[in-house]
């Protein structure tokens, strides 16, 4: 661990101020500092240098690591909302507190005056959200839109139970598949059921452009539900809980998908662009 000692002016002259020292070198003690650390203990020094110096550390945050609530309650009154425009990368949850989520909208709201999350976080392209419960996720749906890679994860390590969405028109899920998430690419929802909202025949909006996807399911028989959701996968990553029994794989005609040979090929004939598949 790295110790910065701030010294006053009518200290020892002997002892070298952080003032007087190169940016090389403070760019070299960075080095060995967490960014988020870096962050808090220089954000709000009123001085223009430090500020053009941790400037770059704005573009990741990760308030999941966080050691404390004192820390983290810090970051978002004092410096969250006033490097939203900087921000690209953004993890927010812990399941050692989990109202964690609740609390970091209710600060921003007050610091922002009830700003929308969309119109400050433009450049957010990487998301990943530890949520206790569905309406954690509701004030993150309008950045969906523009990230590149979206992740959530419920925040009890552990449930082994996925989480059901409220209704089979889960806002949830229609803003996650979702042709208007252009850009949405890589996607990881391993701790949401799905079961009751994926149907047979989706509707056309609801058809996106995914290529990376990793997702739990209760029965292997909805991949084959969820696969016309995703006609441009290229990377398929699933876990399933239970195989489905005899009765509903004849009723689907699913009855001869045993080994993972044959489900890529089954599901490769549908999704022609995918490369990887993992079961």
């Amino acid at each position: 661990m790295v110790w910065i000692r701030f010294v006053s002016m009518n200290q020892s002259t002997n002892r070298t101020k952080i003032d007087n020292i190169s940016n090389e070198i403070i760019i070299e003690i960075f080095d060995y500092l967490r960014s988020m650390d870096i962050l808090y203990s220089f954000y709000n020094i009123e001085n223009k240098r430090f500020q053009k110096l941790i400037n770059c550390y704005t573009t990741i945050i990760d308030l999941t690591c966080l050691s404390s609530f004192k820390i983290f309650s810090y970051y978002c009154y004092q410096i969250v909302p006033f490097i939203t425009k900087n921000i690209i990368s953004l993890n927010i949850g812990h399941n050692n507190y989990s109202k964690q989520v609740s609390f970091f909208i209710k600060s921003y709201e007050e610091t922002r005056n009830d700003s929308l999350l969309s119109l400050d976080f433009i450049n957010l392209k990487y998301l990943k959200l530890y949520f206790e419960c569905e309406t954690d996720i509701y004030p993150f749906i309008s950045l969906f839109k523009n990230l590149y890679e979206l992740t959530l994860i419920t925040n009890d390590i552990n449930n082994k139970k996925l989480i059901g969405l409220s209704s089979s028109t889960s806002i949830v899920f229609s803003k996650i598949f979702n042709n208007q998430n252009s850009t949405l690419n890589k996607l990881s929802i391993e701790c949401i059921s799905v079961m009751h909202i994926v149907q047979e025949q989706p509707l056309p909006s609801t058809v996106c452009f995914i290529k990376y996807l990793t997702i739990k399911l209760e029965f292997y028989s909805i991949l084959f539900r969820l696969i016309y959701y995703i006609p441009f996968i290229e990377l398929l990553n699933i876990k399933i809980n239970w195989f489905d029994d005899d009765e509903y794989h004849q009723k689907h005609q699913y009855n001869n998908i045993i080994s993972t040979d044959i489900y890529y090929k089954t599901i490769s004939n549908k999704i022609p662009n995918l490369k990887s598949f993992i079961l």
